[in-house]
């Protein structure tokens, strides 16, 4: 992206907006640091360069340093206080490539801005196709000869084809609930990500478990393969067969609901034809009817054990389906 002249104007905090390219659930803000970033504030005052594009006559949206605006909020909590910031003439794509310098090496939380800036990337590719054909054009690429997907976003980004292809594959575990996002990015390298994956899916543990597993990662500081397979096993051996989490449990309660509802069914029959049973109490045979309320709330309770029935034999199959 070529350089350009910025012109520095000053903007009321109350009108400093963020990239519209930024996901704060892929790459949430960082609370130490930005308490870091407001004690330097509060030490030697605001000196750093923020950049941005102006919106309407007194909003601005800037290109990256979110951080830094909340450290702002946090020292002066003043919407009326005047902070400067460099005012370029940005393109959507501009943004979108300006939105990976907000240091995603920092803060052990390289995934998610990572991830973020792919996810804007891939965005961008799909809604403004104009937009990237401008900034390949720009940089001397031929558009039509260059692969869409991870070749695309990694010009976008200025990431490595391969570090995109592996954030694309994250973001895709992420969106489908195959891996949760807490505990996946806990992981601090891209291999730690991939073999914490890996694990996930050969024990197939619930989302808590996985939030468990790393942040006894994180305490460790160990990713190694062989670790993070040791304490997800040490995790599911501590529970017993009858916790909803234990891998075990929806066969336990299958077996057990089973059961339950053929003995239902079992007393059911038993009392229904009552001329031909005697009384609980060993009377005389007796004409009396189950009544109506009784027998709604019994086909009541048999309906609900047998849909909750389907939906551990759906989970089953599925589960079975992952394993073959």
């Amino acid at each position: 992206m070529p350089e350009q002249e910025g012109q520095k104007k000053y903007f009321k905090l109350k009108n400093i907006r963020d990239n519209p390219n930024r996901d704060f659930k892929t790459y949430p803000i960082i609370e130490r640091k930005v308490e870091k970033l407001a004690r330097s504030i509060r030490a030697t005052g605001f000196n750093d360069n923020i950049v941005g594009r102006q919106v309407g006559e007194e909003e601005v949206q800037i290109a990256y340093g979110h951080h830094r605006l909340r450290a702002l909020w946090k020292v002066y909590n003043d919407p009326e206080k005047e902070i400067p910031i460099t005012i370029k003439d940005y393109s959507d794509g501009d943004m979108v490539m300006l939105m990976g310098n907000e240091n995603d090496d920092e803060y052990n939380c390289p995934l998610a801005a990572i991830d973020d800036a792919v996810q804007a990337a891939q965005k961008l590719v799909k809604e403004n196709p104009e937009a990237v054909r401008d900034i390949l054009t720009r940089q001397g690429y031929d558009f039509k000869r260059l692969r869409p997907g991870a070749p695309v976003i990694a010009v976008l980004t200025g990431k490595p084809e391969g570090t995109v292809s592996r954030s694309l594959e994250r973001l895709g575990w992420i969106a489908s609930g195959e891996i949760d996002r807490e505990a996946l990015y806990s992981c601090t390298t891209q291999g730690a990500a991939d073999r914490f994956a890996r694990m996930v899916k050969e024990h197939n543990p619930t989302p808590e478990q996985q939030k468990a597993v790393a942040k006894r990662l994180v305490k460790l500081n160990k990713f190694g393969e062989a670790t993070i397979n040791q304490v997800f096993v040490d995790m599911l051996a501590k529970l017993p067969p009858s916790h909803p989490d234990h891998p075990g449990y929806f066969e336990l309660m299958l077996r057990k609901s089973t059961k339950h509802i053929e003995a239902l069914i079992r007393t059911l029959a038993a009392v229904s034809d009552l001329e031909r049973q005697k009384n609980f109490f060993g009377g005389e045979p007796t004409r009396e009817d189950i009544s109506q309320t009784s027998k709604e709330e019994f086909q009541d309770a048999v309906n609900r054990l047998s849909d909750w029935i389907v939906k551990v034999a759906m989970r089953l199959d599925a589960k079975e389906e992952h394993e073959q």
